[in-house]
């Protein structure tokens, strides 16, 4: 979601759409390795200029820092042994459930696993 946000792309309308009905995203820490690894492939493939990385970083941690809440890792355990998915998605979900809030996700897999607590971005976009 975040890289959707800030990086052009097919699904970057639908992220900003999320972003303008709800702005209030809460993010584990973990979202900080993602995304340097996005900015990082996305420069290694040509997608962006090397010089732009930390721009885009620093628009993504002045968004995003402020609003972290690393999750239980207990609650993330049982969240990917009980649901089928990696510990890395049951930081999202986890977060997700102990907050009471839905997960919007561009991984449609994700979204079928976690219907309970996730929707695609899509879905959330169209509302």
């Amino acid at each position: 979601m975040i890289s959707y946000l800030l990086l052009e792309s097919d699904a970057t309308p639908a992220a900003r759409a999320v972003w303008e009905t709800d702005p209030d995203w809460v993010v584990p820490p973990l979202w900080r390795s993602e995304f340097l690894s996005v900015l990082v492939q996305s420069a290694r493939s040509q997608m962006l200029e090397r010089q732009d990385l930390p721009i885009l970083w620093q628009t993504a941690a002045g968004l995003l820092l402020p609003r972290e809440i690393e999750p239980n890792e207990e609650i993330i355990l049982d969240c990917s042994l009980d649901r089928g998915i990696s510990a890395y998605d049951a930081h999202y979900v986890s977060l997700a459930i102990e907050l009471g809030a839905l997960l919007v996700s561009g991984d449609q897999r994700l979204v079928r696993k976690c219907a309970d607590v996730a929707v695609s971005l899509e879905d959330f976009a169209a509302q």
